[in-house]
């Protein structure tokens, strides 16, 4: 399937490849030119290159001036931001165009600059958005300036389902690339050992492809603060299971927000299994706010709505859903002074 993609697709017409080609011949002058405008003005070349990354390759502009930080303090040496910026700019706009008969090339191989250029394309054939792509070239070049082992792990990647325009592709790339064959299998059997399936890992690689980063040292620190707050292992096995994410939280993030939970006697053990995606929700800023208005509800009468009904939904359905539809205005006004925190005490 990969092969297919790689040497037999159409990718662009001959000029478009010649131009590309002399836009790598003709580097240094970018560079050159780049340089001295900054020099000029270091404010303006700062501006310049965070609006080109906005205006022409359609950044936000937090993410322009992120991208713009990377970049300065990694590209060293006569590498200038401005040829590298243009580099991948000719890189991903190269095959946009479908008003041209387009061309069977064989891609010359053995260059850095050549792997790159036949590896993004792909990738972008593939359908992988630019800001991805350019987040990928920015940050972790390394993964496409090769070639075989590129190959095998985009084939990886692409067979385990990953859906091409989604971060969680670009993600799963970067870690099956770093990690040897042995690693991976080594990170499998560490979860095994705790009580997952091969297939429970796999599954919850897709859903958060840095599972198989995560050292041994963390994910066994991980799996003891669970077990010290009188989790089973079964249930610690289900909440990874459903949010992944929960592996390798800090010990000390896991007790305080568990024990927050089971203090407010509102909510169980089991409400907190079934609902582990609990764990990534701030604290201070998301859980003590909407646990005040529950109980302040409760007090005056209300049920007991779920954990997970209560902190996954957005502050303004939250809002709505237990403070505004109440007629009587001085309740939502206690109720809104509670949420906010500005209640006398």
């Amino acid at each position: 399937m990969y092969s297919l993609i790689l040497h037999g697709r159409r990718l662009i017409e001959f000029q478009k490849w010649r131009h590309l080609r002399s836009t790598l011949d003709h580097w240094p002058s970018l560079s050159n030119s780049f340089s001295s405008a900054a020099d000029a003005d270091g404010r303006k070349g700062n501006n310049f290159t965070v609006d080109y990354l906005v205006e022409s390759l359609g950044f936000t502009t937090k993410l322009a001036e992120s991208v713009w930080r990377k970049a300065t303090s990694e590209v060293k040496g006569d590498i200038a931001v401005g040829r590298y910026y243009d580099f991948v700019k000719d890189i991903v706009e190269a095959d946009k165009s479908s008003n041209y008969e387009m061309s069977c090339l064989s891609l010359p191989e053995g260059t850095r600059q050549e792997n790159i250029i036949r590896n993004v394309l792909v990738l972008r054939r593939l359908g992988v958005p630019q800001k991805l792509l350019f987040s990928l070239l920015v940050s972790c070049s390394h993964i496409v300036s090769g070639k075989e082992r590129f190959e095998e792990s985009l084939k990886k990647v692409v067979e385990m389902g990953f859906v091409p325009r989604t971060s969680k592709f670009v993600e799963a790339l970067r870690i099956v690339y770093q990690m040897s064959g042995k690693k991976i299998e080594d990170k499998v059997n560490l979860y095994k050992k705790l009580g997952f399936t091969v297939e429970d890992v796999w599954e919850m690689f897709k859903k958060y492809p840095f599972l198989l980063a995560i050292s041994e040292k963390n994910i066994f620190n991980s799996f003891e603060a669970f077990m010290r707050l009188a989790f089973t292992r079964d249930e610690f096995v289900r909440m990874v299971k459903h949010c992944p994410q929960c592996i390798g939280l800090s010990s000390e993030l896991v007790t305080k927000k568990t024990e927050f939970l089971l203090k407010t006697r509102i909510w169980s053990l089991e409400d907190v299994v079934s609902n582990p995606a609990v764990f990534g929700y701030s604290l201070e800023k998301r859980i003590v706010p909407r646990y005040n208005v529950i109980k302040a509800l409760i007090i005056k009468g209300g049920g007991i709505p779920s954990v997970g009904y209560i902190l996954v939904c957005t502050d303004e359905v939250f809002l709505n859903r237990y403070v505004r539809k109440h007629n009587d205005k001085e309740l939502v006004a206690e109720l809104m002074a509670i949420f906010t925190g500005d209640r006398a005490s």
